[in-house]
């Protein structure tokens, strides 16, 4: 929900109008914050589908938050339904920390249609063995699969162009890994602390430096 969903414009002139301004929190928070409240402040409220808390712009959805209590398998879905729109919006983003600390995820799948991995988005999720970035993401994020200690076996489609500093620090099980044509730029210390790491392949693409 966003300020474009509100049907009073008048109540959001009277609340802008009070000098409100929304704290300062991890978007895992924001569902204790009152919707109303948010919606006339123009910021996109949290939502729910599943185990899944997400933020809806209207147009596209950005998954936020996920329990760390959770095991096993998890597969992000494609769509999610706006009752506001009566449209299923696509997932199109991987927010910031938003499955950080998910210790105890064996695997990942995500799907087709995401383009962007946020900073940390599965920092320290130590069981999580195999990830399959599809193809369409750009840029993993900082740290986006840093201490994933198991992390045995990542394919890195040719849509990526940038691996934010320290991607994959820490990710002791990796021993290999191809980063395709078309990558131009690889971050400080993506690959810092990958102990089993023996072989990693570095296309003329890339124009800047790897710091290990």
């Amino acid at each position: 929900m966003t300020a474009a969903h509100c049907s009073s414009v008048r109540l959001f002139q009277i609340f802008r109008s009070s000098g409100f301004k929304p704290p300062v929190r991890r978007t895992r928070l924001w569902p204790k914050v009152p919707a109303v409240l948010l919606c006339l402040a123009g910021i996109a409220a949290a939502d729910v589908s599943g185990d899944f808390t997400y933020v809806d712009n209207g147009t596209t959805i950005t998954i936020t938050d996920y329990p760390t209590n959770a095991t096993g398998a998890v597969e992000i879905p494609t769509t999610i339904y706006d009752s506001v729109t009566g449209l299923y919006d696509p997932v199109k983003t991987i927010g910031p920390s938003a499955f950080s600390g998910c210790n105890k995820l064996t695997s990942v799948t995500i799907p087709i249609g995401v383009t962007s991995i946020g900073n940390s988005a599965f920092y320290f999720c130590s069981a999580l063995a195999t990830v399959n970035l599809p193809d369409g993401v750009t840029s993993p994020g900082t740290n986006a699969f840093a201490s994933c200690t198991a992390l045995a076996n990542v394919t890195i489609p040719s849509s990526v162009t940038s691996l934010g500093n320290s991607a994959f620090a820490n990710c002791a099980a990796l021993t290999s890994v191809t980063i395709p044509s078309g990558i131009t730029s690889i971050g400080t210390f993506v690959f810092s602390g990958c102990s089993g790491l023996t072989s990693v392949t570095i296309p003329s693409s890339v124009t800047t430096p790897v710091a290990s």
